[in-house]
């Protein structure tokens, strides 16, 4: 005969919000598959579904939410899509920077990003002050 212990504090069932980055984080995994079978339509609607959730859920200045955002501009520009995901660092550039500051390592990967989208799609110009 068996017994069921109880379960430590430490190891207990999670809370709803818990649950919902549990969420998020399985779309951001299933992005991923997606990506390495070449189903790229399909990693765009995971990742922009995470983006979703994130935003609702914890803001859209939250750290999770910024590097989510960080990871569906990529994707984007990975797909020769730089023209879509150049307004995308733009906004989470944006939000890094007034949330984290202008050095903060966050904010310095969206800088980077934000310019090669730009100098991909055409427009140097506006790329040179984000370097």
């Amino acid at each position: 005969m068996s017994e069921t212990l109880p379960l430590p504090a430490s190891l207990s069932a999670p809370d709803d919000a818990e649950r919902q980055l549990l969420f998020v984080n399985s779309h951001e995994a299933i992005s991923y598959v997606h990506v390495y079978l070449k189903q790229h339509v399909e990693a765009d609607a995971e990742r922009n579904q995470a983006l979703a959730i994130l935003e609702g859920e914890l803001g859209p200045a939250h750290e999770s939410t910024l590097t989510t955002s960080n990871n569906v501009a990529a994707c984007l520009y990975a797909l020769d899509r730089a023209a879509e995901a150049a307004p995308i660092f733009d906004r989470a550039r944006q939000r890094c920077e007034q949330q984290f500051g202008p050095e903060h390592a966050a904010t310095l990967t969206l800088l980077s990003n934000q310019a090669g989208c730009l100098l991909v799609t055409g427009h140097p110009i506006d790329a040179l002050p984000l370097l």
